[in-house]
């Protein structure tokens, strides 16, 4: 599970400054959603991938297309 092509250039133009902090969850294990490698199950917080430069809206539909779960830190 990973963005394709056109997917990243779709939402390379929807990034922000002052976005939510999110983590794209797939079987307990943060998602890389540029590689589709994961962080081991259950990896402290800490040690997950976390993008910072999404909107809610855009966090969820990055989710809805890979078939995870936007988890926001705030």
């Amino acid at each position: 599970m990973k963005l394709t092509t056109v997917q990243v250039g779709e939402v390379s133009q929807e990034l922000i400054t002052d976005g939510v902090p999110v983590r794209f969850m797939c079987c307990g294990a943060s998602l890389d959603i540029l590689t589709g490698e994961t962080t081991k199950r259950g990896a402290n917080v800490m040690n997950q991938i976390v993008y910072w430069n999404f909107s809610r809206k855009t966090a969820q539909k990055i989710a809805g297309w890979l078939g995870v779960r936007a988890a926001f830190s705030e």
